[in-house]
């Protein structure tokens, strides 16, 4: 018997590609050519939508002197729904000596919105909260006036990025990554709270509703360090921490200009924010470490590892009345540490079998279900179990 109230989730993507590698005395060059066919049919859409993106890209990489190597390399892809882009990169890495070498890079990012963020209509009553597509908004509330700031159109995102740091190996078994980053970003698209009334979308109230929107600029900087130190032939132990600053610049100029006001508490009088007060991007944590002790067998092709993740607290959106802008004093996802287990074993080299456990200790930061209490990207802590079974034929 037909179903009336069931739903429709048809998408396929299709990725053909040709790539030709070609070595000569000076270097070598790789080319290629390729294109993405995304097709998405669903209830919620009027007709089927559909976002083509043929391609080409290239890549020369030589030694011009000893010791330094040069990769540029550059893609243009084309777009059935936004403008052609054109991405070129230069990478170079220079051996100091055996022990120290340098690395530097730059080059343009493009990033088109994706279904999710266009047409995503995703519900969940139990945690009272719903995420809407920028289209899915307008198509289903075609008649609210307070959407009309919100915007249907999502533009690509436009970036270049900059980075420049060491690799330092002062034994065999011992090896540092130092990384200095910058990234300018034009028409960030990121997830916010709408703050439409709930009962004006015909939902429970309390309901939040969020979507996404583009950013006009935005910058993310900082510092990346990892180290790789292997113990012996069965034990590695990597760690790794990245310290992030973010920032709107349209929001750290309305700070300098003396224009964005907030409050410390709900009952404070209300001062001026200054740049020491400012916090950054939403749901971005300043400090992320991790740290991770690998074991391999070979003989028995088994291996195992433990790893710990820290995040630092981050925020999900202005929560003192401070015109958008995230401060110091708005209401802070708290900081965690997860612990995750997993070992894997390969069987006569016919089956890959792995077994893990996700937040081994079930940390719940049971303060953030005062905060967010209807927040469930938030509250959904607690152990995962999860199981993968891989036949190789």
């Amino acid at each position: 018997m037909f179903d009336r109230n069931a739903t429709l989730y048809n998408q396929t993507l299709t990725r053909p590609e040709i790539k030709s590698k070609n070595s000569f005395s000076s270097g070598t060059l790789i080319v290629g050519v390729g294109a993405n066919f995304d097709v998405l049919e669903r209830t919620e859409f009027t007709g089927i939508k559909k976002y083509n993106t043929p391609y080409i890209l290239g890549q020369f990489d030589f030694n011009p002197i000893k010791n330094l190597n040069i990769v540029i390399g550059a893609r243009f892809e084309d777009s059935n729904n936004y403008e052609s882009a054109f991405t070129p990169k230069i990478a170079t890495s220079y051996k100091v000596n055996n022990w120290l070498t340098t690395k530097a890079s730059v080059g343009c990012g493009f990033k088109a919105p994706d279904f999710r963020q266009l047409y995503f209509n995703f519900r969940n009553s139990a945690s009272g909260y719903v995420v809407l597509g920028t289209q899915t908004l307008y198509d289903l509330y075609p008649n609210l006036s307070e959407i009309k700031t919100i915007e249907k159109e999502l533009k690509p995102e436009t970036s270049i990025g900059y980075n420049f740091g060491f690799q330092l190996k002062p034994t065999t078994n011992l090896k540092f990554n130092i990384n200095f980053f910058r990234n300018d970003i034009k028409d960030l698209i990121d997830t916010f709270d709408t703050q439409l009334n709930a009962s004006d979308l015909g939902l429970p109230l309390g309901t939040r509703i969020y979507s996404y929107k583009n950013i006009n600029e935005v910058y993310t900087q900082g510092i990346e360090l990892d180290v790789n130190y292997k113990l012996n032939s069965n034990f590695t132990v990597l760690g790794g921490y990245q310290f992030l600053d973010t920032g709107d610049k349209t929001a750290t100029s309305k700070i300098k200009a003396g224009e964005v006001f907030f409050r410390r508490t709900p009952s404070s009088s209300s001062e001026k924010m200054t740049m020491s007060n400012y916090f950054g991007l939403p749901n971005r944590s300043k400090h992320m470490a991790n740290f991770k002790v690998f074991y391999q067998n070979y003989k028995h092709n088994f291996s195992a590892n433990i790893r710990a993740v820290y995040k630092s607290k981050y925020a999900l959106f202005d929560t003192n009345s401070s015109q958008g802008i995230i401060d110091q004093f708005d209401d802070f996802v708290s900081s965690n540490t997860q612990i995750n287990i997993a070992g894997a074993k390969t069987f006569f080299s016919l089956m890959n079998f792995q077994l893990g456990i996700d937040n081994l200790f079930n940390e719940k930061e049971s303060a953030n279900k005062k905060r967010f209490a209807n927040n469930d990207s938030v509250l959904r802590l607690g152990r995962t179990y999860y199981c993968n079974v891989q036949f190789n034929f």
